[in-house]
Protein backbone atom coordinates (compact mmCIF):
# COMPACT_ATOMS: atom_id res chain seq x y z
CA UNK A 1 0.00 0.00 0.00
CA UNK A 2 1.40 3.23 -0.82
CA UNK A 3 0.28 5.91 0.74
CA UNK A 4 0.22 9.92 -1.35
CA UNK A 5 0.96 11.83 1.60
CA UNK A 6 4.41 11.85 1.35
CA UNK A 7 7.46 13.81 0.40
CA UNK A 8 7.56 11.38 -2.93
CA UNK A 9 3.49 11.87 -3.68
CA UNK A 10 3.96 13.57 -7.29
CA UNK A 11 6.19 10.47 -8.24
CA UNK A 12 4.26 8.20 -6.79
CA UNK A 13 1.63 9.52 -8.78
CA UNK A 14 2.86 9.64 -11.91
CA UNK A 15 4.50 6.23 -12.02
CA UNK A 16 0.88 4.62 -10.62
CA UNK A 17 -2.17 6.88 -11.36
CA UNK A 18 -4.09 4.52 -14.11
CA UNK A 19 -4.40 7.86 -16.52
CA UNK A 20 -2.26 10.35 -16.60
CA UNK A 21 -4.26 13.21 -18.03
CA UNK A 22 -2.98 15.61 -20.37
CA UNK A 23 -2.99 19.17 -20.65
CA UNK A 24 -6.14 20.20 -22.57
CA UNK A 25 -4.58 23.53 -24.57
CA UNK A 26 -1.95 20.78 -25.89
CA UNK A 27 -4.30 18.03 -26.51
CA UNK A 28 -6.94 20.54 -28.65
CA UNK A 29 -4.00 21.87 -30.66
CA UNK A 30 -3.23 18.26 -31.40
CA UNK A 31 -6.90 17.44 -32.97
CA UNK A 32 -7.10 20.72 -34.66
CA UNK A 33 -4.25 18.77 -36.83
CA UNK A 34 -5.47 15.92 -36.75
CA UNK A 35 -8.98 17.32 -38.53
CA UNK A 36 -6.93 19.50 -41.27
CA UNK A 37 -4.95 16.41 -42.06
CA UNK A 38 -8.16 14.29 -42.49
CA UNK A 39 -8.49 16.56 -45.40
CA UNK A 40 -5.14 16.53 -47.05
CA UNK A 41 -3.89 13.46 -49.19
CA UNK A 42 -2.41 10.29 -48.51
CA UNK A 43 1.03 11.34 -49.62
CA UNK A 44 0.32 14.97 -48.89
CA UNK A 45 2.65 17.25 -46.82
CA UNK A 46 0.66 16.31 -43.39
CA UNK A 47 0.79 18.56 -39.77
CA UNK A 48 3.17 16.66 -37.06
CA UNK A 49 2.09 15.64 -34.31
CA UNK A 50 3.57 16.78 -30.99
CA UNK A 51 4.22 14.27 -28.47
CA UNK A 52 7.93 13.50 -27.34
CA UNK A 53 6.64 10.10 -26.30
CA UNK A 54 4.66 7.29 -25.31
CA UNK A 55 1.28 9.03 -23.42
CA UNK A 56 0.84 5.73 -20.83
CA UNK A 57 3.37 4.27 -19.00
CA UNK A 58 1.05 3.15 -15.25
CA UNK A 59 3.65 0.65 -13.81
CA UNK A 60 0.61 -1.76 -12.09
CA UNK A 61 -0.82 -2.14 -16.26
CA UNK A 62 2.42 -2.52 -17.33
CA UNK A 63 3.40 -5.36 -15.06
CA UNK A 64 0.25 -7.00 -15.13
CA UNK A 65 -0.71 -6.71 -11.37
CA UNK A 66 -3.50 -6.44 -9.64
CA UNK A 67 -4.26 -2.86 -8.09
CA UNK A 68 -6.74 -0.20 -6.75
CA UNK A 69 -6.54 3.55 -6.65
CA UNK A 70 -8.57 4.82 -3.74
CA UNK A 71 -9.16 8.55 -2.80
CA UNK A 72 -9.89 7.45 0.70
CA UNK A 73 -8.45 6.46 3.78
CA UNK A 74 -8.46 2.45 4.49
CA UNK A 75 -8.20 0.44 7.40
CA UNK A 76 -5.30 -1.40 5.91
CA UNK A 77 -2.52 -2.46 8.62
CA UNK A 78 0.75 -1.35 6.01
CA UNK A 79 4.36 -2.88 6.85
CA UNK A 80 7.22 -0.35 6.01
CA UNK A 81 9.43 -1.76 2.93
CA UNK A 82 12.61 -0.78 3.11
CA UNK A 83 15.55 -1.90 0.70
CA UNK A 84 14.34 -3.96 -2.67
CA UNK A 85 13.67 -7.55 -1.79
CA UNK A 86 15.75 -10.36 -2.59
CA UNK A 87 14.71 -12.64 -5.58
CA UNK A 88 12.23 -15.44 -3.60
CA UNK A 89 14.11 -18.47 -2.70
CA UNK A 90 13.83 -21.29 -5.16
CA UNK A 91 13.59 -24.72 -3.63
CA UNK A 92 12.63 -28.61 -4.74
CA UNK A 93 10.58 -30.33 -2.18
CA UNK A 94 12.46 -33.49 -1.99
CA UNK A 95 14.03 -35.86 -3.99
CA UNK A 96 11.85 -37.76 -6.67
CA UNK A 97 11.03 -41.16 -7.31
CA UNK A 98 8.88 -40.26 -11.06
CA UNK A 99 9.55 -36.49 -12.15
CA UNK A 100 9.49 -33.04 -10.97
CA UNK A 101 7.07 -30.26 -12.09
CA UNK A 102 6.89 -26.73 -12.01
CA UNK A 103 4.36 -24.33 -12.79
CA UNK A 104 3.86 -22.23 -15.47
CA UNK A 105 3.45 -18.85 -16.23
CA UNK A 106 6.35 -17.70 -13.72
CA UNK A 107 9.65 -16.29 -15.07
CA UNK A 108 11.31 -18.61 -12.69
CA UNK A 109 9.66 -21.81 -13.94
CA UNK A 110 10.85 -20.30 -17.56
CA UNK A 111 14.32 -19.89 -16.81
CA UNK A 112 14.59 -22.90 -14.81
CA UNK A 113 13.11 -24.90 -17.92
CA UNK A 114 15.59 -22.96 -20.54
CA UNK A 115 18.50 -23.42 -18.17
CA UNK A 116 17.72 -27.25 -18.12
CA UNK A 117 17.30 -27.53 -21.98
CA UNK A 118 20.41 -25.93 -22.94
CA UNK A 119 22.61 -28.18 -20.55
CA UNK A 120 21.09 -31.57 -22.62
CA UNK A 121 18.07 -32.67 -19.92
CA UNK A 122 15.22 -32.65 -21.58
CA UNK A 123 11.64 -30.91 -20.15
CA UNK A 124 8.47 -31.68 -21.25
CA UNK A 125 5.09 -29.20 -21.11
CA UNK A 126 1.67 -30.57 -19.87
CA UNK A 127 -0.86 -29.42 -22.66
CA UNK A 128 -3.83 -30.29 -20.36
CA UNK A 129 -4.87 -30.12 -16.57
CA UNK A 130 -3.15 -32.92 -14.96
CA UNK A 131 -2.82 -34.18 -11.22
CA UNK A 132 0.21 -34.86 -9.09
CA UNK A 133 0.67 -34.91 -5.33
CA UNK A 134 -2.59 -34.47 -4.74
CA UNK A 135 -2.80 -31.11 -6.58
CA UNK A 136 -4.12 -29.83 -9.94
CA UNK A 137 -1.31 -28.64 -12.33
CA UNK A 138 -2.13 -26.22 -15.03
CA UNK A 139 -1.81 -26.32 -18.79
CA UNK A 140 1.71 -25.18 -18.90
CA UNK A 141 3.37 -26.97 -16.41
CA UNK A 142 7.06 -27.92 -16.55
CA UNK A 143 8.03 -31.62 -16.17
CA UNK A 144 11.22 -33.23 -15.92
CA UNK A 145 10.67 -37.03 -15.52
CA UNK A 146 13.43 -39.12 -14.09
CA UNK A 147 13.29 -42.03 -16.33
CA UNK A 148 13.85 -39.70 -19.64
CA UNK A 149 16.98 -37.97 -18.07
CA UNK A 150 20.25 -38.95 -16.22
CA UNK A 151 21.09 -39.10 -12.73
CA UNK A 152 22.43 -36.27 -12.63
CA UNK A 153 18.74 -34.69 -12.91
CA UNK A 154 18.38 -34.81 -9.43
CA UNK A 155 21.20 -32.52 -7.96
CA UNK A 156 21.38 -30.40 -11.23
CA UNK A 157 17.46 -29.55 -10.98
CA UNK A 158 18.16 -28.68 -7.14
CA UNK A 159 20.93 -26.11 -7.85
CA UNK A 160 19.14 -24.51 -10.40
CA UNK A 161 16.28 -23.76 -8.37
CA UNK A 162 18.17 -22.36 -6.11
CA UNK A 163 19.65 -19.80 -8.77
CA UNK A 164 16.22 -19.16 -10.67
CA UNK A 165 13.71 -18.99 -7.43
CA UNK A 166 11.85 -21.70 -9.21
CA UNK A 167 9.83 -23.56 -6.63
CA UNK A 168 9.45 -27.46 -7.58
CA UNK A 169 7.99 -30.37 -6.49
CA UNK A 170 9.10 -33.79 -6.69
CA UNK A 171 6.49 -36.49 -7.58
CA UNK A 172 6.92 -39.86 -6.54
CA UNK A 173 4.41 -41.76 -8.54
CA UNK A 174 3.08 -41.24 -12.53
CA UNK A 175 0.16 -42.48 -11.93
CA UNK A 176 -2.47 -39.86 -10.26
CA UNK A 177 -5.78 -40.76 -7.86
CA UNK A 178 -7.86 -39.29 -10.83
CA UNK A 179 -7.61 -37.71 -13.93
CA UNK A 180 -3.63 -37.67 -16.03
CA UNK A 181 -0.44 -37.93 -14.01
CA UNK A 182 2.76 -36.51 -15.07
CA UNK A 183 3.44 -39.54 -17.32
CA UNK A 184 0.09 -38.69 -19.31
CA UNK A 185 0.69 -38.32 -23.22
CA UNK A 186 -1.23 -35.28 -23.13
CA UNK A 187 2.58 -33.00 -22.70
CA UNK A 188 4.73 -31.90 -25.23
CA UNK A 189 8.73 -32.01 -25.68
CA UNK A 190 10.54 -28.82 -25.49
CA UNK A 191 13.75 -28.04 -27.76
CA UNK A 192 16.23 -26.33 -26.26
CA UNK A 193 16.03 -22.37 -27.77
CA UNK A 194 18.92 -21.71 -29.68
CA UNK A 195 18.60 -17.90 -30.57
CA UNK A 196 19.62 -15.55 -32.92
CA UNK A 197 18.67 -11.64 -32.87
CA UNK A 198 18.69 -9.71 -36.11
CA UNK A 199 20.69 -6.49 -35.81
CA UNK A 200 22.38 -4.13 -37.78
CA UNK A 201 20.76 -1.33 -40.50
CA UNK A 202 17.09 -1.64 -40.52
CA UNK A 203 16.70 -3.33 -36.95
CA UNK A 204 15.62 -0.25 -34.24
CA UNK A 205 18.50 -0.23 -31.62
CA UNK A 206 16.90 -0.05 -29.04
CA UNK A 207 14.06 -2.51 -29.63
CA UNK A 208 16.92 -4.79 -30.11
CA UNK A 209 18.13 -3.95 -26.71
CA UNK A 210 15.10 -4.31 -24.92
CA UNK A 211 15.27 -8.04 -26.28
CA UNK A 212 19.17 -8.85 -25.66
CA UNK A 213 18.79 -7.43 -22.51
CA UNK A 214 16.16 -9.32 -20.96
CA UNK A 215 17.40 -12.82 -22.38
CA UNK A 216 21.30 -12.19 -21.26
CA UNK A 217 20.78 -9.90 -18.93
CA UNK A 218 17.68 -10.63 -16.87
CA UNK A 219 17.08 -14.41 -18.00
CA UNK A 220 20.86 -15.60 -18.13
CA UNK A 221 20.42 -16.81 -21.27
CA UNK A 222 23.17 -17.35 -24.44
CA UNK A 223 21.82 -15.28 -27.49
CA UNK A 224 23.53 -14.12 -30.80
CA UNK A 225 23.21 -11.14 -32.61
CA UNK A 226 23.19 -11.58 -36.43
CA UNK A 227 23.41 -8.78 -39.10
CA UNK A 228 20.69 -9.03 -41.41
CA UNK A 229 22.77 -8.89 -44.61
CA UNK A 230 24.33 -12.00 -43.12
CA UNK A 231 21.28 -14.45 -42.63
CA UNK A 232 22.29 -15.54 -46.37
CA UNK A 233 25.56 -17.06 -45.07
CA UNK A 234 25.15 -18.06 -41.38
CA UNK A 235 24.21 -21.45 -40.40
CA UNK A 236 20.74 -21.51 -39.32
CA UNK A 237 20.29 -24.86 -38.90
CA UNK A 238 22.55 -24.21 -36.14
CA UNK A 239 19.59 -22.49 -34.57
CA UNK A 240 15.93 -22.84 -34.28
CA UNK A 241 14.15 -19.28 -33.32
CA UNK A 242 15.48 -16.12 -35.13
CA UNK A 243 14.06 -12.67 -33.56
CA UNK A 244 12.87 -9.76 -35.30
CA UNK A 245 13.18 -6.92 -33.04
CA UNK A 246 11.02 -3.89 -34.64
CA UNK A 247 12.30 -2.02 -37.52
CA UNK A 248 11.91 -0.95 -41.05
CA UNK A 249 10.54 -4.04 -43.00
CA UNK A 250 11.45 -2.56 -46.04
CA UNK A 251 15.06 -1.89 -45.21
CA UNK A 252 15.05 -5.61 -43.46
CA UNK A 253 13.90 -7.20 -47.12
CA UNK A 254 16.55 -5.24 -48.78
CA UNK A 255 19.39 -6.35 -46.27
CA UNK A 256 18.60 -9.91 -46.61
CA UNK A 257 18.28 -10.52 -49.77
CA UNK A 258 16.34 -13.41 -51.30
CA UNK A 259 14.51 -15.64 -48.51
CA UNK A 260 14.30 -18.51 -49.65
CA UNK A 261 16.99 -19.99 -47.49
CA UNK A 262 14.88 -18.07 -44.25
CA UNK A 263 11.68 -19.38 -45.82
CA UNK A 264 13.18 -23.21 -45.90
CA UNK A 265 14.57 -22.89 -42.73
CA UNK A 266 11.34 -22.10 -41.29
CA UNK A 267 9.58 -25.03 -43.35
CA UNK A 268 11.99 -27.62 -41.68
CA UNK A 269 11.38 -26.47 -38.08
CA UNK A 270 12.84 -23.14 -37.58
CA UNK A 271 10.95 -20.59 -35.45
CA UNK A 272 10.84 -16.55 -36.14
CA UNK A 273 9.13 -14.22 -33.36
CA UNK A 274 8.99 -10.90 -34.89
CA UNK A 275 8.05 -7.32 -33.30
CA UNK A 276 5.93 -4.28 -34.94
CA UNK A 277 7.43 -2.85 -38.24
CA UNK A 278 9.71 -6.38 -39.50
CA UNK A 279 6.22 -8.11 -39.39
CA UNK A 280 5.84 -6.25 -42.94
CA UNK A 281 9.31 -7.70 -43.93
CA UNK A 282 7.39 -11.65 -43.32
CA UNK A 283 3.90 -10.65 -44.55
CA UNK A 284 5.30 -9.11 -47.92
CA UNK A 285 4.89 -10.58 -50.95
CA UNK A 286 8.64 -11.66 -51.88
CA UNK A 287 8.94 -13.28 -48.84
CA UNK A 288 5.22 -14.41 -47.56
CA UNK A 289 5.60 -16.03 -44.28
CA UNK A 290 2.48 -14.84 -43.05
CA UNK A 291 -1.08 -14.14 -44.20
CA UNK A 292 -1.65 -10.85 -41.56
CA UNK A 293 -2.05 -7.43 -42.95
CA UNK A 294 -2.45 -3.78 -41.86
CA UNK A 295 -5.62 -2.09 -41.22
CA UNK A 296 -5.82 1.07 -43.55
CA UNK A 297 -3.26 -0.23 -46.22
CA UNK A 298 -4.15 -0.82 -49.63
CA UNK A 299 -6.45 -4.14 -50.06
CA UNK A 300 -6.61 -4.10 -46.17
CA UNK A 301 -9.39 -2.31 -44.89
CA UNK A 302 -11.47 -3.12 -42.14
CA UNK A 303 -14.50 -1.37 -43.88
CA UNK A 304 -13.69 -1.04 -47.96
CA UNK A 305 -16.68 1.46 -48.39
CA UNK A 306 -15.56 3.87 -45.46
CA UNK A 307 -12.15 3.12 -46.73
CA UNK A 308 -13.06 4.95 -50.18
CA UNK A 309 -16.01 7.25 -49.20
CA UNK A 310 -14.90 10.09 -46.45
CA UNK A 311 -17.99 11.01 -44.96
CA UNK A 312 -18.64 14.71 -43.96
CA UNK A 313 -18.24 14.15 -40.11
CA UNK A 314 -14.33 12.77 -41.15
CA UNK A 315 -13.29 15.99 -42.93
CA UNK A 316 -15.48 18.85 -41.36
CA UNK A 317 -13.08 21.16 -39.40
CA UNK A 318 -14.32 22.37 -36.28
CA UNK A 319 -14.03 26.22 -35.34
CA UNK A 320 -10.36 25.90 -33.62
CA UNK A 321 -9.54 23.91 -36.44
CA UNK A 322 -10.00 26.37 -38.75
CA UNK A 323 -8.08 27.41 -41.48
CA UNK A 324 -7.74 24.65 -43.27
CA UNK A 325 -7.23 23.20 -46.31
CA UNK A 326 -10.20 24.53 -48.29
CA UNK A 327 -10.91 21.50 -50.58
CA UNK A 328 -10.88 17.75 -49.38
CA UNK A 329 -8.41 15.24 -51.24
CA UNK A 330 -9.79 12.37 -52.96
CA UNK A 331 -7.27 10.44 -51.28
CA UNK A 332 -7.87 12.02 -47.71
CA UNK A 333 -8.14 9.39 -45.47
CA UNK A 334 -11.46 7.84 -44.77
CA UNK A 335 -13.19 6.62 -41.82
CA UNK A 336 -10.87 3.20 -42.16
CA UNK A 337 -7.94 4.36 -41.55
CA UNK A 338 -6.45 4.56 -38.45
CA UNK A 339 -4.33 7.95 -37.30
CA UNK A 340 -0.65 6.92 -35.77
CA UNK A 341 -0.48 7.20 -31.95
CA UNK A 342 2.07 7.26 -29.35
CA UNK A 343 2.13 4.56 -26.68
CA UNK A 344 -1.12 3.70 -25.54
CA UNK A 345 -1.81 1.08 -23.19
CA UNK A 346 -4.68 -1.11 -24.02
CA UNK A 347 -7.00 -3.77 -23.06
CA UNK A 348 -6.35 -7.17 -24.92
CA UNK A 349 -8.34 -10.69 -25.16
CA UNK A 350 -6.61 -13.89 -24.38
CA UNK A 351 -7.47 -17.06 -25.91
CA UNK A 352 -6.21 -19.59 -22.68
CA UNK A 353 -6.91 -22.41 -24.71
CA UNK A 354 -3.83 -21.65 -26.62
CA UNK A 355 -0.28 -22.46 -25.82
CA UNK A 356 0.64 -18.92 -25.95
CA UNK A 357 -1.73 -17.80 -23.38
CA UNK A 358 -0.20 -21.23 -20.61
CA UNK A 359 0.18 -19.57 -16.87
CA UNK A 360 -1.95 -16.54 -17.64
CA UNK A 361 -4.90 -17.11 -15.08
CA UNK A 362 -7.05 -14.08 -16.90
CA UNK A 363 -8.56 -13.72 -19.99
CA UNK A 364 -7.67 -10.40 -20.52
CA UNK A 365 -3.89 -8.76 -20.22
CA UNK A 366 -3.03 -4.61 -20.55
CA UNK A 367 -0.88 -4.42 -23.60
CA UNK A 368 1.10 -1.30 -25.32
CA UNK A 369 -0.19 -0.19 -28.78
CA UNK A 370 2.19 2.46 -30.85
CA UNK A 371 2.63 0.37 -33.80
CA UNK A 372 0.42 -0.39 -37.22
CA UNK A 373 -3.11 -2.60 -36.25
CA UNK A 374 -2.72 -6.02 -37.68
CA UNK A 375 -5.65 -7.36 -39.26
CA UNK A 376 -5.96 -11.41 -38.08
CA UNK A 377 -4.12 -14.39 -39.42
CA UNK A 378 -6.14 -15.57 -42.49
CA UNK A 379 -4.97 -19.26 -41.38
CA UNK A 380 -3.24 -19.10 -38.06
CA UNK A 381 -4.21 -18.70 -34.92
CA UNK A 382 -5.29 -15.31 -33.07
CA UNK A 383 -4.54 -15.80 -29.58
CA UNK A 384 -4.15 -12.14 -28.40
CA UNK A 385 -7.23 -9.73 -29.87
CA UNK A 386 -8.90 -6.97 -29.53
CA UNK A 387 -12.44 -7.46 -28.86
CA UNK A 388 -15.44 -5.49 -26.86
CA UNK A 389 -15.65 -2.21 -25.59
CA UNK A 390 -13.50 0.67 -23.63
CA UNK A 391 -9.84 -0.78 -24.75
CA UNK A 392 -8.28 1.93 -24.10
CA UNK A 393 -6.85 1.67 -20.58
CA UNK A 394 -4.80 4.89 -20.90
CA UNK A 395 -3.37 7.12 -22.97
CA UNK A 396 -4.25 9.47 -25.32
CA UNK A 397 -6.32 7.89 -28.73
CA UNK A 398 -7.81 9.85 -31.42
CA UNK A 399 -11.49 10.23 -30.90
CA UNK A 400 -13.98 7.57 -33.47
CA UNK A 401 -11.17 6.30 -35.00
CA UNK A 402 -8.41 4.50 -32.39
CA UNK A 403 -10.72 2.60 -30.49
CA UNK A 404 -13.22 1.99 -33.43
CA UNK A 405 -10.25 0.62 -35.45
CA UNK A 406 -8.24 -1.25 -32.81
CA UNK A 407 -12.28 -3.39 -32.17
CA UNK A 408 -11.51 -7.09 -34.06
CA UNK A 409 -7.44 -6.55 -34.26
CA UNK A 410 -5.03 -8.66 -33.33
CA UNK A 411 -1.85 -8.07 -30.78
CA UNK A 412 -0.58 -11.47 -31.08
CA UNK A 413 -0.49 -14.34 -33.87
CA UNK A 414 0.71 -17.66 -34.48
CA UNK A 415 0.82 -19.10 -37.92
CA UNK A 416 2.30 -22.74 -38.58
CA UNK A 417 4.22 -22.89 -41.77
CA UNK A 418 5.57 -26.30 -42.37
CA UNK A 419 7.13 -27.96 -39.05
CA UNK A 420 8.21 -24.35 -38.23
CA UNK A 421 6.52 -20.91 -36.98
CA UNK A 422 5.83 -17.64 -37.00
CA UNK A 423 4.85 -15.46 -34.09
CA UNK A 424 3.92 -12.01 -34.13
CA UNK A 425 3.70 -9.14 -31.68
CA UNK A 426 1.72 -6.11 -32.73
CA UNK A 427 4.08 -4.23 -30.66
CA UNK A 428 7.18 -4.81 -28.30
CA UNK A 429 6.19 -7.00 -25.65
CA UNK A 430 9.49 -5.97 -24.16
CA UNK A 431 9.50 -2.66 -24.26
CA UNK A 432 11.92 -0.26 -22.14
CA UNK A 433 12.08 -2.85 -19.70
CA UNK A 434 9.42 -1.98 -18.04
CA UNK A 435 6.96 -4.02 -19.92
CA UNK A 436 6.42 -7.26 -17.92
CA UNK A 437 3.08 -7.97 -18.32
CA UNK A 438 3.27 -9.45 -21.44
CA UNK A 439 6.73 -11.19 -21.59
CA UNK A 440 5.17 -14.51 -20.79
CA UNK A 441 3.55 -14.55 -24.21
CA UNK A 442 7.48 -14.19 -25.60
CA UNK A 443 8.68 -16.41 -23.08
CA UNK A 444 6.11 -19.43 -24.50
CA UNK A 445 6.78 -18.37 -27.80
CA UNK A 446 10.62 -18.61 -27.35
CA UNK A 447 9.81 -22.16 -25.41
CA UNK A 448 7.19 -23.77 -27.10
CA UNK A 449 7.59 -22.18 -30.70
CA UNK A 450 10.76 -24.08 -32.44
CA UNK A 451 9.93 -27.04 -33.99
CA UNK A 452 13.43 -28.42 -34.05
Amino acid sequence: MIDLAQPEARLATVLLEPRALLDSVFVRKQLDRFERNRRRGEESTREGYEFYDITAWSLPHTFGLDAAWTEDAVGIQAEAVGDRPERPAGAVSGRAQSGYVFPGGREASARLAMYLLHEGFRVIVATDWLAANGTRWAPGTYIARVQRNPATIHDRIRELATRTGAQVTAVQSAFPDSGMGIGSEQATALKAPKVLIAAGDGVSQTSFGDVWYYLERELEYPVVPVDLARLGVVNLWDYNVLILPEGSGATMLRRIGSADRLKRWVQEGGSIIAFGGAISLLSSKDVALSTVGIVGRPGEEKDPKAAKDSTPADTTLSPTARPGPPLVSATAPGAGRPEGIPGIIARATLDRTHWMTYGYDRDQLAVQVSNDFLTPSKKGDNPVSFVGRDLVLAGFAWPNNTERLLTGTAWAVVENVGQGKVILFADNPLFRAFWRGPAGLFLNALLFGPGR
